[in-house]
């Protein structure tokens, strides 16, 4: 069974934040339109941090994700169940079950 329904949205940059510390994603697969829309609040926010459930069995964006993140100046790293971050790779992105994913800045790293 499937159920339609509409909402409005809006992009993260349109609502013009002087400041962003950390934002969390978790839209099953829409996550490059929510970047994208948070493409200029991204770049005036040097120190940000962004959470984004990555769920290979859900989600096949994966390594377009990471390709997007990589554009736009930032590091991918696992948040491992150890609770520390890990650097990942494209090819070394997890397999089977989600995980959460930090993206940062290369110099915050």
């Amino acid at each position: 069974m499937h159920y339609h329904s509409e909402v409005e949205t809006t992009t993260i940059d349109s609502m013009d934040l002087e400041r962003v510390d950390v934002v969390k994603i978790d839209i099953e697969g829409a996550e490059p339109r929510a970047l994208a829309g948070m493409r200029e609040t991204i770049a005036r926010n040097k120190h940000i941090k962004i959470f984004i459930e990555y769920a290979p069995g859900v989600s096949t964006i994966g390594p377009e994700l990471y390709d997007q993140i990589t554009e736009m100046g930032l590091s991918v790293m696992l948040v491992g169940t150890d609770g520390r971050m890990h650097p990942i790779k494209k090819d070394e992105l997890p397999g089977g079950h989600s995980v959460n994913m930090l993206y940062l800045y290369r110099s915050a790293v």
